[in-house]
C-alpha cells in the first residue's frame, strides 16, 4: 500500500478507489441478491491518522455510496460536512478502516470497540448484516 508517516502513496479511499468499489458491487451477484430492500445512502467519514498508509494526519476523507436494492447508483466525495439525510454515517480513523479492508479486524469488532461509530437505524441495518459482509469482501477486492 502505501508507507508511514502519514504519506498519501495509496489509491485506497481516493475518488478512484470509491469509483472502482462501487462498480465491483454492482458486478457481485451475493451482494446484488443480500441487498435487495436496501434504500439508504451510507456515508464513510475516514480521518486521517497517524497510523495510516493512505491518509495523512488533519486530512479527512468524505464519501457517500449510494445504495439501493443490491446496486451501487453511485459515488459522492464531498469536502465539507454532508448534510444529514435519512441512512447511515460510519465514521472512524483512516488506520481502523484499513484494518478492516485489509482483514486484521472484522467491522462487527471495529464497531463494538468503539473504533468505527455507526448512525442510523441498527435494528435495520441488522437485518442487512450479510449484504454489509458483502460490502467489506468487496472493499477488500478493490485495487
Amino acid at each position: 500500500m502505501g508507507q508511514k508517516g502519514g504519506l498519501y502513496l495509496s489509491k485506497m479511499f481516493t475518488e478512484e478507489w470509491f469509483h472502482s468499489f462501487c462498480e465491483m458491487i454492482n458486478g457481485d451477484k451475493r451482494y446484488n441478491s443480500n441487498g435487495k430492500g436496501w434504500l439508504w445512502d451510507v456515508d464513510f467519514v475516514i480521518r486521517g491518522d497517524e497510523n495510516s498508509n493512505a491518509i495523512k494526519p488533519g486530512l479527512n476523507v468524505r464519501a457517500r455510496l449510494k445504495l439501493r436494492d443490491g446496486r451501487c447508483e453511485g459515488v459522492e466525495l464531498v469536502k465539507r460536512e454532508m448534510e444529514k439525510r435519512d441512512g447511515y454515517v460510519i465514521e472512524g480513523k483512516a488506520s481502523t478502516w484499513e484494518g478492516v479492508i485489509e482483514g486484521r479486524m472484522t467491522i462487527i469488532n471495529a464497531i463494538l470497540k468503539g473504533d468505527l461509530s455507526v448512525t442510523g437505524n441498527m435494528r435495520k441495518l441488522t437485518e442487512y448484516i450479510l449484504a454489509a459482509n458483502d460490502l467489506v469482501r468487496i472493499a477488500r477486492m478493490v485495487k
